[in-house]
């Protein structure tokens, strides 16, 4: 076996010679409580501010009844025919929330397509119960109630209790995007140096997070791979950034653009959206340009086009201290 010493580990790395971070993590079947995920994120450092609200019932509900759609095969006098379900919720007052099930059937000898409601699944506020009815006549044709209907209530009673691969899946993009990544392929994100800590804690959170794994097989996983300062590195993120930066101003500038063209008034939420998305290009463009000590690409025109766009539709930009001047950014 060779000399194991003279492999060097992440923590030996001189800080100053690096320039951040690869990151990318794997997240399968996951189950867990609320009290186990707050217990990781105070064990690793974690910020609570990222940790989900208590499981409400009616959350739960649309959770678990939200993926009842896909294909199926049903039996329509005694012929097969392909069918797709659908979800749609038909009444919301202030004792339940009924979502009602369609089903579709395409019949292509035929040229037709048939929508009827097959059954309800109906969520009670006041007990926060789930039950479900199954309108007469379609028994027959596919057994909804095993495979439908008796599993998505138990799903719910699940989803009460425990928080499953969405909602972490959910947490860990908001942390890794709280720390100014870059996607270098699909999955992976540069991290500027800058958040050691937060990388850290995310790494032990996923750590701690194997236990709670669905299947022991499959478990959750992050890797960290440290990037070293050099003009190859540098040349990448750049680019990578300059990109990634360019298209999400297009966005914001396309959409501020069709509604300047519509004349249709913008609600103050949706502006308010835009202008926080337009202050976190700001603050990750800024990094970013002191980080390498350069002028992103593209960035400066957009930053000047997407403040004059915002004065035309409404002055939250000037009220929020922003001025063309400051779209120079760092660099």
């Amino acid at each position: 076996m060779g000399n194991m010493t003279a492999v060097m580990s992440n923590n030996n790395i001189n800080r100053d010679s690096l320039l951040g971070y690869m990151a990318f993590y794997y997240m399968p079947g996951i189950k867990l409580r609320q009290t186990d995920l707050e217990n990781i994120f105070n064990k690793n450092l974690m910020s609570n501010s990222y940790l989900p609200s208590q499981i409400f019932g009616h959350d739960a509900f649309r959770r678990v009844t939200g993926k009842i759609r896909g294909s199926i095969e049903v039996s329509v006098n005694g012929a097969p025919y392909a069918a797709k379900l659908n979800i749609d919720e038909v009444r919301n007052d202030n004792d339940e929330i009924v979502r009602a099930i369609g089903r579709k059937v395409i019949d292509q000898s035929n040229d037709s397509v048939t929508y009827e409601t097959i059954g309800s699944l109906v969520y009670n506020k006041n007990n926060e119960s789930v039950t479900y009815y199954m309108n007469p006549g379609f028994d027959s044709e596919f057994d909804y109630e095993s495979n439908i209907m008796i599993p998505t209530t138990k799903a719910y009673t699940d989803a009460m209790v425990y928080h499953n691969r969405d909602t972490v899946r959910t947490i860990i993009n908001r942390i890794f995007q709280a720390q100014n990544p870059v996607t270098i392929i699909k999955g992976a994100y540069f991290i500027p140096k800058s958040h050691e800590d937060e990388v850290t804690a995310l790494s032990g959170v996923i750590s701690d997070l194997v236990q709670y794994a669905a299947d022991a097989n499959d478990i959750p996983d992050m890797r960290v791979i440290p990037l070293l300062d050099t003009m190859e590195q540098r040349d990448l993120i750049e680019r990578k950034a300059s990109n990634e930066l360019a298209k999400e101003l297009d966005d914001i500038t396309l959409e501020l653009t069709n509604v300047l063209v519509s004349q249709k008034e913008l609600k103050d939420i949706s502006l308010l959206r835009l202008n926080s998305t337009f202050q976190a290009l700001r603050d990750k463009t800024n990094e970013y340009s002191a980080l390498l000590n350069v002028k992103l690409a593209n960035t400066e025109a957009l930053f000047v086009r997407a403040l004059e766009l915002f004065t035309q539709v409404k002055q939250i930009p000037a009220q929020a201290g922003f001025t063309p001047a400051e779209a120079g950014l760092a660099g």
